[in-house]
């Protein structure tokens, strides 16, 4: 195996592992606010803290409530740790090994890929 190859695959899996781990850590979050009794409600800024964005974050974001927090972990094109940058990344890694891998992967992660663009904001509110 080429090193080249080897380094795309490296790269296609964390990016996979990433998108896989916000998305659990999102929900965790969100079962842990239906689970608490009314009037507590933790904030949602930990969740950029536990990812390591903080900085990022604070450039580009003034409010830290559910809705800013939630847009940049899961939609944010310019933060690299959002699940879709995540998996764009993937699929960027996985579509350059094309020829190498079993075309059932490219044809998941692709799959996952636009499915996650196309349904980004069905799950969020305007509020």
């Amino acid at each position: 195996m080429l090193s080249r190859v080897a380094e795309n695959l490296y790269w296609m899996s964390r990016y996979v592992e990433r998108a896989e781990n916000t998305a659990g850590l999102i929900s965790v979050k969100s079962n842990l606010l239906l689970d608490l009794p009314s009037g507590i409600a933790p904030g949602w800024a930990p969740l950029v803290d536990i990812l390591g964005l903080r900085g990022d974050f604070d450039s580009r974001i003034k409010e830290s409530d559910e809705r800013h927090v939630l847009k940049f972990l899961i939609a944010d094109r310019s933060n690299t740790g959002s699940i879709l940058s995540s998996l764009h990344h993937a699929r960027e890694n996985c579509r350059t090994v094309r020829d190498i891998l079993p075309r059932e992967i490219w044809e998941e992660l692709n799959e996952l890929y636009l499915y996650a663009q196309e349904n980004v904001n069905s799950g969020r509110s305007e509020e």
